[in-house]
């Protein structure tokens, strides 16, 4: 027998087989004896089969190969066994990667179903035949694709050096299906391209509008958009909305040359944005509803981008435009009118946004909100998401199922979050309190124990899950924002226990910070981040857990993360770079050693100054003395020993850099 013969795991053959008898060799000892031979205990010729006693017997001839223990036979089974494996490996990955939304499903189904091998690679054959055939269809446009692409690169270096050049779309971009599709004229003068402003567009309300950015109703801001244009009544778009919305879009976008700005020129945001601020000056102050939500928009854009100072005038713009509309917005919850009542819930809808945008910034700010509690009743409550038409969301611009975002069920809690941050920053204002006081840490336990119940009564498809969509985990940080607002001023009790057996307000701080952290890295694994919302995780971490870096090697690695998704993000946000630069002066003044796995995100990431002209040079990190000036004002002087600072300073920490800077600027004047 020549054992480098090919073999079958299991081989049989029947008697009744014409074949030429085989003399059993003389000279080796058959490896391995039939099933027969084996169970009568004669002595087997050996393979292929028949043996010559089956022959003799006309007996069927089974050989089990796999009890063929010769190593070289071994190893053979080994590689072939192998080979089986990686192929369906291979094809599982092609399957996954290439196939259609059902295919994939029906795979995974299978797999759910414990189908055996056999099952899973036929159909993984299946799907890439199916593949394979299509590839054949095909081949003949891709190379027209080619052809087009290389011809239009060709004209493209023909052009002379003045003559605008366009940049050709990578497959990506022209594979591009943007689930909401609106016109790009008349709304903004910046591009006619209908491509373009439905990408813009369809990001926002991807990423940006499902949380924090409540206050675009999406439905009837698409109605309007695809509308016919009419200038006296412009309902819930506008061109000012648009070309914010757009400005704010293009932060988030990788598709090549819309944020990137060659030689210092403008990029296509900052043109969607200055085109914002020249309509909004013709608007000459005049307060309405589309006018609010487009400067809260600017003052979020130029805020993710670093430009605060300039930022914070739009936001208060924006305010004192909704003071002004109050009155308005009364009238209009108390019309009769039976025609008014789906404008009255979208307004509700959007008035309602407004505040809670401005009480998650007001929380950054460490100041009460800016703007009071809508009058108007959350009618969209009671009636659920489908009253405002198509409520599902779908990661673009990837391909995925479509799921019910649930958009009134979660403003309805976020609102009630919001409430709750606003009775908080109310109560730290209401005039003389002593913090630690019996009467402040009931206050606070009272405030806490909602935040509780909240959590504890929350409908089953808000409750957050391995899978859940990106708004379910921004309201999961919500909570863990709120919960530690109201228990962080105590953290400067060390001894402090709350009542009921609550625990220490400073470890249930650190609790909520990582568990915050455990969810912005699962949240990672699932979806890009995009959102601007995905700024707040790692800047209220970073701040928490750097007072507790010298203590424990868990710590430590939240932090990373932290600083490591800071830096990540300053691409698409870059007031993150300010962020990590106030963190070296935090970790500096208290004396921390951050972690050597987190030095590398604070290594240059700073501004180009002179690209970015908004940024105030006092953000430069002060010396030590400085920072305790600083901080503590005229009470550094009185102190003895080490100066103590609350975490929520880190807000004033900032703000009072800009003052410095100012009077630096003034004194330099003056001299």
């Amino acid at each position: 027998m020549v054992e480098d013969e090919p073999l079958r795991d299991l081989t049989i053959s029947g008697s009744s087989q014409s074949r030429d008898v085989r003399s059993p060799p003389s000279t080796k000892k058959a490896s391995t004896a039939c099933l027969s031979c084996k169970k009568s205990k004669r002595k087997c010729s050996g393979g292929p089969p028949p043996c010559a006693p089956c022959i003799q017997r006309k007996l069927e001839c089974v050989f089990d190969l796999g009890r063929d223990k010769r190593r070289k036979v071994a190893v053979k089974r080994t590689h072939d066994e192998l080979e089986y494996h990686k192929d369906l490996l291979q094809g599982l990955m092609a399957t996954i990667r290439s196939s259609k939304t059902a295919s994939t499903d029906r795979l995974i189904d299978l797999i759910r179903q414990d189908a055996s091998l056999e099952d899973v690679a036929a159909f993984v054959d299946e799907v890439q035949e199916t593949l394979r055939e299509q590839g054949r269809q095909h081949s003949e446009e891709s190379a027209e694709l080619e052809e087009w692409r290389a011809n239009l690169s060709r004209r493209q270096h023909s052009r002379s050096p003045s003559e605008p050049r366009r940049k050709a779309l990578n497959l990506s971009d022209i594979c591009d299906d943007p689930p909401f599709r609106v016109p790009a004229r008349p709304w903004t003068t910046v591009s006619d391209d209908d491509e373009l402003i439905s990408h813009l567009v369809s990001l926002y309300m991807t990423w940006e509008q499902p949380f924090l950015h409540l206050f675009v109703e999406r439905n009837s801001f698409l109605r309007d958009m695809n509308a016919e244009f009419r200038p006296s009544n412009l309902g819930f778009c506008s061109p000012l909305l648009v070309n914010a919305m757009c400005a704010m879009a293009c932060l988030i976008s990788d598709r090549v040359g819309v944020e990137y700005s060659p030689h210092g020129s403008q990029s296509l945001g900052d043109k969607f944005f200055s085109e914002a601020r020249r309509l909004f000056e013709l608007e000459l102050g005049k307060g309405s509803l589309v006018n609010v939500q487009a400067l809260i928009l600017m003052y979020l854009r130029e805020g993710a981008s670093g430009r605060d100072r300039a930022a914070t005038m739009y936001r208060y713009l924006a305010c004192e435009m909704c003071k002004r509309l109050e009155p308005w917005q009364k009238a209009l919850s108390t019309s009769p009118k039976e025609e008014n009542s789906a404008e009255r819930d979208v307004i509700s809808f959007i008035a309602w946004g407004i505040f809670c945008c401005e009480s998650l910034v007001s929380w950054v700010y460490g100041h009460p909100s800016l703007v009071i509690m809508p009058s108007m009743d959350k009618t969209w409550a009671q009636k659920g998401s489908e009253q405002f038409g198509n409520d599902q969301w779908t990661p673009y611009p990837t391909i995925r199922p479509s799921r019910s975002c649930h958009s009134a069920q979660v403003l309805q809690e976020f609102s009630f979050l919001s409430e709750i941050m606003y009775e908080i920053r109310s109560y730290e204002q209401s005039g003389d309190i002593v913090v630690g006081s019996q009467q402040d840490v009931e206050t606070r336990v009272d405030i806490y124990e909602k935040l509780l119940n909240w959590d504890a009564d929350l409908p089953a498809p808000l409750s957050l899950q391995p899978d859940s969509l990106p708004n379910i985990y921004h309201l999961r940080t919500y909570y863990y924002m709120s919960l530690m607002a109201i228990l962080r001023p105590l953290q400067a009790l060390p001894f402090l226990q709350l009542p009921k057996d609550l625990g220490s307000p400073k470890d249930l701080c650190f609790k909520y910070s990582k568990q915050a952290m455990s969810n912005a890295e699962l949240f990672e694994k699932l979806y890009p981040l995009k959102s601007s919302m995905n700024t707040c995780t790692p800047y209220l971490c970073a701040f928490t857990l750097i007072l507790r870096l010298n203590e424990d090697t868990d710590t430590q690695e939240y932090f990373t993360q932290a600083c490591r998704i800071l830096r990540k993000i300053q691409g698409n946000f870059p007031a993150m770079g300010l962020v990590l630069e106030g963190l070296q002066a935090f970790a500096k003044f208290y004396n921390v050693h951050t972690p050597d796995d987190a030095e590398q995100y604070f290594e240059g990431h700073g501004f180009d100054k002179s690209a970015v002209q908004d940024i105030p040079v006092s953000f430069v990190l002060p010396s030590q003395d400085e920072m305790r000036d600083l901080l503590l004002g005229d009470k550094a002087a009185a102190s003895s020993g080490p100066p103590r600072v609350h975490v929520e300073s880190i807000g004033d920490l900032i703000s009072q850099w800009r003052t410095m800077s100012l009077d630096e600027d003034a004194r330099n004047k003056e001299g």
